[in-house]
């Protein structure tokens, strides 16, 4: 058997054992509504956590402790804050589909800070000038030293004074990227330019966060695991809240096509509402890295 036939069996139980986990996961959140007290939530998802880990064996006992751990951070979080419980039904549901990714990350590196990024050389500068690839994705550079702290704030009104997608955004503060990644993004942009026919360039609100970064948002009361999949360099965020108001057509086409591609598990796909959030399967990370050949400049 060869190594492509190989790899093939694999996506295809990986398929069996995601969609299982997702129709068991949807079965959780049907069932959320019944449930009125925090005290409540918080013990019936550790309960689901504990049958997966158990009963299923579909995810291991340190991924569960980190699990619990970003679960509780979450619940101190609205506790702080005085939220009420709709919106945290949400974002525990976002953190149970999460799962997926991070099973599929255990035990790869991750960035923990920003000099981490700058020592990887197999990372490429989306700012580089003369480009060496196509970008059929367009971002937002935040850039925090000296004046551009206040040229940001400006920046983004102008944004959102213009209409622009990347206005509920302040940038990405870190622009190198995986080449896997581009790769992926360019596809993307490609696939839904087609649907739709007619030029698409994504807006892509965040790729890379690294570690500290995330400690540095939960210090200010946002709530940032430190299990983000951002941290290995495979996940991207894509603006979703801008196209749903302005370009239905845009936001169908995307929709669908990250369907189609989380349905070949291709992508773990997330619908946040005000983004998508995706993370690239790394069984696929070399046939993206072997695509990016055909966006070389």
């Amino acid at each position: 058997m060869n190594v492509k036939s190989i790899k093939q069996l694999a996506l295809q139980s990986s398929l069996l054992e995601h969609l299982s986990y997702s129709q068991r996961v949807l079965e959780f959140s049907n069932r959320l509504d019944s449930i009125s007290t925090l005290n409540e939530l918080l013990a019936y998802t550790k309960e689901f956590m504990f049958t997966e880990r158990d009963y299923y064996q579909s995810i291991g006992a340190q991924q569960v402790e980190n699990f619990i751990r970003d679960l509780e951070e979450l619940f101190l979080c609205f506790y702080q804050n005085d939220f009420n419980s709709i919106p945290l039904k949400s974002l525990i549901i976002i953190l149970l589909k999460q799962q997926v990714e991070i099973c599929w990350y255990d035990g790869f590196d991750r960035y923990l800070n920003s000099d981490q990024i700058d020592c990887d050389r197999q990372l490429y500068d989306l700012t580089s000038r003369p480009p060496r690839y196509h970008l059929n994705f367009s971002f937002t550079v935040l850039q925090e030293a000296g004046i551009h702290r206040f040229l940001n704030s400006l920046k983004r009104r102008l944004r959102l004074l213009l209409n622009h997608p990347a206005g509920g955004t302040v940038g990405m503060k870190t622009v190198r990227c995986k080449l896997a990644i581009i790769a992926l993004l360019n596809q993307l942009s490609d696939d839904v330019g087609k649907l739709c026919r007619r030029s698409v360039s994504l807006q892509v609100n965040s790729i890379i966060r690294t570690v500290e970064h995330q400690q540095h948002l939960a210090g200010l009361g946002y709530w940032a695991p430190q299990t983000t999949s951002h941290s290995t360099g495979y996940a991207v965020d894509i603006e979703q809240a801008w196209y749903a108001k302005n370009d239905r057509q845009l936001f169908e086409g995307i929709q669908l096509v990250l369907e189609d591609y989380a349905r070949r598990l291709h992508l773990n796909v997330i619908d946040e509402e005000r983004i998508w959030h995706i993370c690239l399967n790394p069984q696929l990370i070399e046939f993206y890295e072997n695509r990016l050949s055909l966006w070389t400049i």
